[in-house]
């Protein structure tokens, strides 16, 4: 039996609405026929993400008795994600709705990222000495086709829902969409390379700092 649901959070745009096409809608019935249990949240704006991230978010917990995968489904850019009413949501922001949820989950939380550019909310885990918003973060590096997201997105929770690990039903994620584009990240991975990177960028200011001085007093 699956361990986990899927808490979707949806915010199309006004023209998406207007064609009808809402990804969390078809990946619902995707989940039904894997027997995967699943919440759905239509949010517009920061109000009612709020209560998806907050009270509904909860009362799934409570229903479903099982921890969840918060599956996020807006457009989006390198800086964060956009909710129908036109309010951007930056990484800052989304982090701090993450972290009380990773630290409920003893850092256990994944995140799949179905908008452009998902993988770049990876940033959110770049701090140093800091809690982490993530366990692991799913998503794509450009503009996914909408198409290829549903359907890879569909594969993956399947593959975990047979007990595949996440590189596993990552693999299959890229197979069934025929994007090999889609990625993982580890939280503590992403954070120990900004720390490692931190950490060169202070060397070489001293550096520099120290030739800038000694250029003077010659």
């Amino acid at each position: 039996m699956n361990s986990f649901f899927v808490h979707v959070v949806e915010s199309p745009s006004s023209a998406d609405l207007l064609d009808g096409r809402t990804e969390g809608r078809v990946l619902l019935e995707s989940l039904q026929i894997s027997g995967i249990q699943a919440t759905y949240n239509l949010i517009t704006d920061e109000p009612t993400l709020n209560e998806a991230f907050g009270t509904r978010l909860v009362q799934a917990i409570d229903h479903h008795d099982r921890f969840p995968i918060v599956h996020l489904s807006l457009h989006g850019n390198n800086n964060g994600l956009a909710l129908t009413n036109g309010h951007f949501v930056d990484w800052h922001r989304l982090r701090q709705y993450l972290l009380p949820l990773n630290n409920a989950m003893n850092g256990g939380l994944i995140v799949s990222m179905s908008a452009c550019f998902g993988i770049s909310g990876c940033i959110m885990a770049m701090h140093e000495n800091e809690p982490l918003p993530f366990f692991a973060l799913v998503g794509h590096p450009d503009s996914a086709m909408w198409s290829d997201a549903a359907v890879g997105f569909s594969a993956f929770y399947h593959r975990l829902s047979k007990g595949a690990s996440l590189p596993d039903a990552v693999v299959a994620m890229k197979a069934a969409s025929g994007d090999d584009r889609f990625d993982l990240r580890l939280g503590t991975d992403v954070q120990q390379f900004f720390i490692s990177f931190m950490a060169n960028y202070r060397v070489e200011q001293v550096r520099s700092g120290l030739t800038k001085s000694l250029a003077q007093t010659t």
